[in-house]
């Protein structure tokens, strides 16, 4: 997925600068020693799910009772600090969250101590939700900005277990996640046909 302008630049301490079209850093923590995930619940904090409502009413007309499900999500939300791990490589992804507001990652640390990002996830994106029975997570996830995320289980549990009742929402979350995976596929293919210089 292209989101502006960014440039990734690995520095010799092991840490990731950031730097968006609008000149701004934004510092990541040393590789592999992400930070606890700081958690304050809050009901009242001003971040709602419109945005999520926004993307997914993209992919499929969404009837009232599940608008109502997504106006939901941020009933109990997460404020988490740059550096906090949102998911573990390897966790069951049996507990899905919204981000409502800042910008995280999928990532993996190489044995180097290097670092590869596969996707950016933004406000109105999903985490931590698979359609297949007893998923893993293949990546870490991790913030890289202060982050607010909500709750999303009670959307895992209508896609999984209550699909007759929400026919347009479960078809909106998989044109979603097809979406991701296609863009993960062309960044695969765009770096394939680099040169070593190109990806330099």
């Amino acid at each position: 997925r292209t989101i502006g302008k960014i440039s990734l630049i690995q520095g010799v301490s092991g840490a990731t600068k950031q730097k968006a079209s609008c000149g701004v850093f934004l510092m990541c923590p040393k590789l592999g020693a992400f930070k606890s995930r700081a958690m304050i619940k809050n009901n009242h904090n001003g971040h709602s799910a419109e945005v999520l409502v926004r993307k997914l009413t993209r992919y499929a007309s969404l009837n009232p009772s599940e608008i109502e499900l997504l106006r939901a999500i941020p009933a109990v939300q997460e404020s988490l600090a740059p550096g906090s791990e949102l998911l573990a490589e390897g966790e069951l992804m049996d507990n899905s969250r919204a981000m409502l507001s800042g910008w995280a990652c999928r990532t993996r640390v190489l044995p180097a101590g290097h670092r590869q990002i596969f996707e950016f996830i933004l406000p109105g994106d999903l985490y931590g939700l698979c359609h297949r029975p007893q998923a893993i997570a293949l990546t870490n996830t991790v913030t890289l900005t202060n982050s607010v995320i909500g709750d999303a289980s009670s959307l895992s549990d209508a896609i999984l277990h209550k699909a007759p009742k929400y026919p347009n929402l479960v078809d909106a979350c998989y044109v979603s996640a097809s979406y991701s995976e296609a863009w993960l596929l062309n960044q695969l293919m765009r770096a394939g046909r680099q040169s070593a210089y190109e990806r330099v």
